[in-house]
């Protein structure tokens, strides 16, 4: 049973390592984008947006787009309805 529980732990691990890490604070995200001098890569979602969930299954799953993300820039991963950022990030409708 504990080796189970172990083979899990592992497993999450590996998977997680080749996922984006994405920040979920916009000035937390904007201050070490300017500390580490890189590119701001924002990320606005919806709950409901099924290409965004599509884009998540495909396209943020490739491992040399991930290395590209990581490598030059800092990203952050904000919900359309919920988090706060700049007006000048919002759609114009």
């Amino acid at each position: 049973m504990i080796r189970i529980f172990f083979l899990h732990v592992i497993l999450g691990l590996l998977l997680n390592l080749s996922a984006v890490q994405w920040y979920d604070d916009y000035a937390t995200a904007h201050s070490k984008a300017v500390q580490e001098n890189k590119i701001l890569y924002v990320m606005i979602v919806s709950e409901s947006c099924r290409w965004c969930r599509k884009m998540e299954k495909t396209t943020l799953l490739d491992n040399m787009i991930i290395k590209r993300l990581e490598d030059s820039f800092i990203t952050v991963e904000l919900l359309r309805d919920i988090d706060t950022y700049p007006d000048s990030l919002q759609a114009k409708m």
